[in-house]
């Protein structure tokens, strides 16, 4: 149907406006990220464990690949979530929160670098996900 083609196509003016030019940078962002991290863009099941927390809601993803490794959080709870959760040994710095004001969140919650000696404890904001990557051991 002609009407239903017209009122589906792309209006371009949006895209450099408001949370419609937060979600197309967000997209920016997390492409930029595929080509700079390796655990992103090599996804194979054997380095890949995912675990579902079910009565937080949240979904906890980790990738490695060669000497790189990334933890993702995603919160699928309309609330913040408070988390106790087991986290490989190491320094870790978060990379993207959705959260974030720039992003048109309410702002993170969560730490910016993490030391783990094998647990962390973190807080979640509502309906959001973070992007964990494992600093080079010095």
């Amino acid at each position: 149907d002609e009407a239903t083609f017209r009122r589906s196509r792309l209006n371009h003016v949006l895209a450099g406006k408001g949370p419609h030019r937060a979600l197309r940078e967000f997209y920016r962002e997390l492409l930029a990220m595929r080509r700079q991290v390796p655990s992103i863009s090599c996804v194979e099941k054997e380095t890949l464990e995912a675990a579902a927390l079910e009565q937080e809601s949240v979904l906890r993803v980790r990738q490695w690949a060669g000497g790189d490794e990334i933890l993702l959080l995603f919160n699928f709870a309309g609330r913040r979530v408070p988390l106790e959760l087991d986290w490989p040994p190491g320094q870790w710095r978060k990379r993207l929160d959705s959260a974030e004001a720039r992003w048109g969140g309410p702002g993170s919650l969560a730490e910016g670098d993490l030391a783990s000696e094998g647990r962390v404890r973190l807080e979640l904001a509502a309906t959001s996900v973070v992007l964990y990557q494992r600093l080079a051991a010095a």
